[in-house]
This record gives structure tokens, sequence and C-alpha cells, in this order.
């Protein structure tokens, strides 16, 4: 059991392993990429249905913002975009 899961590393290798994998993490996000890890497509067009469904789901979420940086939220990708942002003229 990962009560912080993230990106998903430490279920899929509980799966790759043999065992139970429980993940679980409050970012949507986190979500989505734990579940690609643990349960790849199987062909192209599975693929691409999944990635057309990510993205719809993915609107109904609010996006990362810089905001939810300086309130010590977000990842680190979200941190680096805040950060240019911020010393861009």
């Amino acid at each position: 059991m990962d009560p912080f899961a993230g990106a998903g590393t430490i279920p899929l290798e509980s799966a790759l392993q043999g065992r139970r994998a429980f993940g679980a993490d409050i970012s949507p996000y986190a979500k989505i990429l734990s579940l690609a890890k643990l349960f790849p497509p199987r062909s192209l067009n599975d693929a691409l249905k999944k990635a057309e469904d990510a993205l719809a789901e993915a609107d109904f979420y609010p996006s990362p913002t810089c905001e939810l940086f300086l309130s010590g939220s977000g990842n680190f990708f979200i941190q680096k975009l805040c950060v240019k942002r911020s010393i861009s003229p």
C-alpha cells in the first residue's frame, strides 16, 4: 500500500512482483499517471482512445497554476514554469 502514490511507481513495482498493489493520491493527475503505468494500452487504437478519454477527464479538473506553487502544492514542472514566468521580462 502506498498512501502517496504520485506517479504510481510503487504500485507498479508491486504488481510486477505479483503482489496486490494499492495506491492512493489526492491528485487527479497522479491517478491518470498511475493507471497508465498499471494498465498500458494493448494497441495504438486503444492508446489513442485512452488519451482522448484522459484529455476529456482532465477538462473537469482545475489546471495547475502558479498560485498552487506559491502555496506549496504542484509538481516540479509547474514550479519550473512559475519560476520561468516570474523572471522573464
